[in-house]
């Protein structure tokens, strides 16, 4: 029964060309409410946005390769470089964020690994959101995306995916280099005011970000491409002469807008991520 509402929900909104922001909430809650509750939350909703419809649901690693071997050593070494060129005496202050009450072999690679996507770091990591305001933003893009179509994405995460604290010990307990199955991760960290190093979690907070992460050898392809995820994907286009509208809308009537929502405090951070990811990826560009 669960896959068939999944199925209904799908085949209504697959594709539907969104125009207007009370289009997009007339159209959109009550399916999702249904699925949810009818399905006894087998089904939970992720949002992506996405500013042209050209794009793919791919992380920033699957754009630079298709081979699961090389993905997987430009991982490791750009965590590497990230934590000694990046974060160097501040993994104490990582540590001190850590749950007391779980000490999994891996927590502190993954809390990384988290923080790395958030500042800018190539991952194979795919950003989510469970909140639709900042998946439509995203979908909306910036004034130069005017006039083009954008995409928004729905992810009905199944319940075999997703993970959030009260079972984080089974993922932390796996090095995320090592993987085998998806994990929808909603990351878990304690705030530390004193800790300065906050740009990453505080914009995570914000967009109510979630993150996906596949085994190398899923996560060559986009989501959309691979039957075993695409069942549980829907995709809305959002007008692109619609935007403007649409954008100004949202802001005005949802409060929110970019600078809010992409936090940045430490100035220097994008130079210093940029400089990680071309060195590290241009030495594997012709492999």
């Amino acid at each position: 029964m669960s896959i068939e509402l999944l199925n209904n929900v799908k085949a209504k909104l697959n594709n539907k060309r969104i125009t207007s922001l009370k289009e997009f909430k007339s159209l959109l809650w009550p399916d999702i409410q249904g699925l949810k509750n009818f399905s006894g939350l087998e089904y939970f909703e992720f949002f992506r946005g996405q500013a042209l419809d050209t794009y793919k649901l791919e992380s920033g690693l699957a754009r630079e390769t298709k081979d699961p071997s090389i993905m997987q050593q430009i991982d490791e070494e750009l965590q590497s470089k990230f934590v000694s060129d990046y974060y160097k005496d501040n993994i104490q202050k990582l540590e001190d964020s850590v749950k007391k009450n779980i000490s999994p072999n891996f927590v502190k690679e993954w809390k990384l690994y988290f923080q790395s996507q958030h500042l800018g770091l190539k991952t194979r990591l795919l950003d989510w959101t469970i909140n639709w305001r900042i998946g439509l933003m995203f979908a909306l893009g910036k004034e130069k995306d005017f006039g083009k179509d954008g995409q928004l994405w729905i992810f009905f995460c199944p319940k075999k995916w997703r993970y959030g604290p009260s079972i984080e010990d089974e993922y932390y307990s796996v090095s995320p280099f090592s993987i085998e199955i998806p994990y929808m991760i909603n990351m878990a960290f304690l705030y530390n005011k004193n800790w300065s190093f906050q740009t990453g979690l505080l914009r995570a907070a914000r967009q109510n970000g979630r993150l996906f992460i596949l085994p190398y050898d899923k996560a060559i392809t986009p989501m959309e491409k691979t039957e075993e995820i695409n069942k549980f994907l829907v995709k809305l286009i959002i007008d692109g002469d619609s935007k403007e509208q649409i954008q100004k809308d949202l802001f005005d009537e949802e409060n929110i807008d970019f600078d809010w929502a992409m936090y940045r405090q430490e100035e220097k951070v994008d130079d210093i991520l940029n400089e990680i990811n071309t060195e590290v990826i241009t030495k594997y560009r012709n492999l």
